[in-house]
């Protein structure tokens, strides 16, 4: 099972979702730029990453998780938070294959398969 992250109150009337620790690589597109950032905690309805450059908060970006064996897998996901370089996504509406990919991704990092 994975390492659930520790919570305050405050925090738990905000989560709709437990999240839980990981560090893989995801690259963000937005504005026809391309950077990579460290996933570093997700839930089934997002994720939060280190990112060192500036990403509008409020807007669309695509997302891509590199999963072994597979093709990166595009997703879409609305940035909902920063502060300095942690930045919080939620994703937009995945259909089921892509809510497969994205529960494969974090079962290798769960298990170590980077």
């Amino acid at each position: 099972m994975p390492e659930k992250l520790p919570y305050t109150i405050r925090d738990l009337e905000y989560r709709r979702t437990p999240r839980y620790k990981t560090d893989r690589f995801v690259v963000i597109q937005f504005q026809h730029r391309r950077v990579t950032g460290l996933c570093v905690d997700y839930s089934e309805d997002g994720f939060g990453a280190i990112i060192e450059h500036d990403l509008p908060v409020g807007e669309i970006v695509s997302i891509e998780f590199a999963i072994a064996g597979c093709a990166p897998t595009p997703l879409q996901a609305k940035t909902i938070y920063r502060k300095y370089s942690r930045y919080g996504f939620q994703f937009i509406a995945p259909e089921s294959s892509k809510r497969r990919a994205i529960a494969e991704f974090f079962k290798e990092s769960l298990e170590g398969d980077y």
